[in-house]
């Protein structure tokens, strides 16, 4: 039988894009639910549950993820529109 869903852990329809950090363990992946797209991240050295990296920030569309070398940064293409200063 499977353990409930915490009421803040969002149910994630459809992940996708996972990249991984040899270096920081870490896995991040797009993951669908109702409201959008949004980036998500565990890492493979500790239980847990995925995190969002960008609370409130929901994409339609969210691609192409990248990792840095050293698995500090995720590079992605979105829709977003861009901020100007």
């Amino acid at each position: 039988m499977s353990q409930p869903r915490p009421a803040n852990q969002p149910r994630i329809e459809v992940p996708g894009c996972p990249v991984y950090s040899e270096k920081t363990g870490t896995c991040v992946f797009t993951g669908r639910t109702p409201e959008g797209t949004a980036l998500y991240a565990i890492n493979l050295t500790k239980l847990g549950p995925p995190r969002r990296l960008e609370p409130g920030q929901q994409d339609q569309k969210l691609l192409s993820l990248s990792m840095s070398p050293d698995g500090r940064f995720v590079l992605f293409c979105s829709d977003r529109p861009v901020e100007e200063d």
